[in-house]
Parts: C-alpha cells; sequence; structure tokens
C-alpha cells in the first residue's frame, strides 16, 4: 500500500481546496439511511454495519469500526409517519441500555405527546475527530 503526502488537496478548477486536516476532521465517520419499519433494514451507510431494534421508538445504529471514545456528535432526522409528526432525540442511556457507546449510538423517537414511536425512515450521521 502506498502513501500520498500533500499538503493542499484541489479541484480541477483551481477554485476550491482543502487541506489533510480539514478533510479529516470535517469528514463523516459514520452515517445511515434506514428503514424502520418490521424489523428494521439499512438501505445505505458508512461504517455501520447493523441496526438493533430495542423496543418502540427505540433502535441502536451499530458501528463497523468502533471508536476509540464517545467523545463525537450524533445528528438524526427521520421521516415521520403518515399519521404522527415525530421528533428525535439522542438517548445517552435507559436502564439497563447504553445506548451513546463506542460500538453503538441509540436514537429514540417520540411524537410530540411523548409516545414513542418508529419512524419510515431514519437517517444519522456522526462526526469526530478521532
Amino acid at each position: 500500500m502506498s502513501t500520498l503526502k500533500v499538503t493542499n488537496i484541489q479541484d480541477t478548477s483551481g477554485g476550491n481546496s482543502s487541506t489533510s486536516e480539514e478533510i479529516f476532521e470535517g469528514r463523516a465517520r459514520a452515517w445511515c439511511n434506514a428503514d424502520l419499519t418490521g424489523a428494521g433494514s439499512i438501505r445505505s451507510s458508512y461504517n455501520v454495519n447493523s441496526l438493533t431494534d430495542q423496543g418502540t421508538g427505540r433502535w441502536s445504529f451499530n458501528f463497523t469500526t468502533a471508536f476509540p471514545n464517545t467523545n463525537y456528535v450524533a445528528i438524526g432526522l427521520q421521516k415521520p409517519n403518515a399519521d404522527v409528526v415525530n421528533i428525535t432525540g439522542l438517548h445517552p442511556t435507559a436502564p439497563g441500555w447504553t445506548t451513546y457507546g463506542t460500538s453503538t449510538v441509540g436514537f429514540v423517537y417520540a411524537n410530540s405527546g411523548g409516545g414513542l414511536v418508529d419512524p419510515l425512515i431514519a437517517n444519522m450521521v456522526v462526526f469526530s475527530d478521532d
């Protein structure tokens, strides 16, 4: 395997350039687009190899390659069911369920009344410089 070392990377027009550090610190370290109907399935992803249904409205996204620590940012959005307005929140811990770990991150999905619901589609992304 060869290593290419450069100070800047520039597009062909010369109008956009980035340092390798900017690219490393700004890119997503994991992301997933998942269908959460039924048992759930990954539609497309990077560094997410599986989903775990933790019960209605609670899902874990499991990383292919674990992070060295939990100093990351996880963001999620969803496509709500037709009859429910869903909101998304990162659920850091729940009794018997650690959802903010080095190998998994969990999200809880609730309607405006606080009832847990499964959205049709969930999207999540994780950023980290570790």
